[in-house]
């Protein structure tokens, strides 16, 4: 939902010529500013450098700034001038937004099932068994069953073919887009709050009741793929909590409980790279004592699951308290008046 108010500011510029290059230039720059990111280590992985030849150019944040340069051209060129005054006109205007959206869900399943991917096997040296694995095995990562670096002496088949993040997620991420852009309009053209809340979870129910669906079907919920039922039911959630959170807030006026939330949409793109793209837990690791598990941040969830008694629970704890601090990082640099940006 981070496009959903792009919608609001094209108005400024003078023409869509000019619209049309700020975007690419932001789109571009969004683009190189997070491949340069890929020079400090990761987290667990005290190391420093990139090699180009493995660098992932189609990594998390690459995404975002190809799904931003997709809608926002989308946006810019295909909308037609209507003036909305109802619902219909609403979709006249708009409709050809969601047949771009449409065709790339197309484009990516026909890719997805078209694209020839050889096929591979590997040999357990145990037995005489013939097993076909995936690429989340203990061998094939440091971080398991998380994605990671390679462990030292890690079997040939943990290279076997596969497409973690990139032109298929990458299409289907940028749909994600347009669903921002979508209620983006909603907020745009509607001006009764009840109403918004009334189109958005119209809006957010069927994408959810559609994920689930489409799992039933045999499209499973897959991240590294961003299956077409895992962005239906992310971008379904998504809607609910936006929703629900706006009734909270602009509705009922209760601002109080989601104050957190204000502060972190308000520094939401640095404390994404700092926090989500592990940086600054990287920084932290960077620092320890006598050995690299010695440091602030293993320590801490160490101690919390130790303190509940289980991995799981210490580790959501963990991650609730990471949430916090972020949260509260976020309101000292709403405060100081300090708004960064990408």
């Amino acid at each position: 939902m981070a496009l959903c108010f792009f919608c609001l500011n094209t108005e400024c510029l003078r023409t869509s010529f000019d619209i049309g290059a700020d975007r690419m230039y932001w789109a571009l720059h969004l683009f190189l500013k997070c491949i340069l990111g890929g020079y400090f280590h990761g987290r667990h992985h005290l190391t420093y450098g990139v090699d180009v030849s493995k660098m992932r150019f189609l990594g998390v944040l690459q995404r975002i700034s190809i799904g931003y340069l997709l809608a926002s051209m989308s946006e810019i060129w295909l909308v037609n001038n209507v003036i909305v005054d109802s619902s219909m006109t609403f979709v006249r205007k708009y409709y050809s937004l969601w047949m771009v959206a449409v065709s790339l869900c197309i484009l990516y399943v026909c890719l997805l099932h078209g694209l020839y991917v050889p096929d591979w096997e590997f040999e357990v040296s145990t037995s005489n068994l013939t097993l076909h694995g995936s690429g989340t095995q203990t061998e094939c990562s440091v971080n398991t069953p998380d994605y990671g670096p390679l462990p030292p002496n890690s079997p040939a088949w943990c290279l076997a073919p596969f497409d973690p993040e990139g032109i298929l997620s990458s299409m289907m991420a940028a749909i994600t887009c347009f669903v921002g852009l979508h209620f983006g309009h909603i907020l745009l053209h509607f001006k009764d709050n009840m109403h918004r809340v009334f189109l958005w979870s119209f809006s957010s129910f069927p994408l959810l009741i559609s994920g689930y669906a489409l799992k039933l079907l045999g499209i499973p919920f897959c991240k590294p793929l961003y299956t077409l039922s895992y962005m239906c039911v992310t971008a379904g959630v998504s809607g609910l909590c936006l929703t629900a959170v706006f009734y909270i807030v602009d509705v009922k006026n209760l601002r109080k409980p989601t104050i957190l939330l204000q502060w972190m949409g308000m520094n939401a793109l640095i404390i994404y790279a700092l926090a989500a793209c592990d940086i600054f837990p990287a920084a932290v690791q960077g620092v320890y004592w006598r050995s690299p598990e010695n440091n602030l941040m293993d320590g801490t969830e160490s101690l919390l699951q130790a303190m509940l008694h289980s991995q799981k629970w210490g580790t959501l704890a963990f991650v609730i308290l990471e949430i916090i601090f972020w949260g509260f990082i976020a309101g000292v640099l709403h405060m100081k008046g300090i708004h960064i940006k990408l």
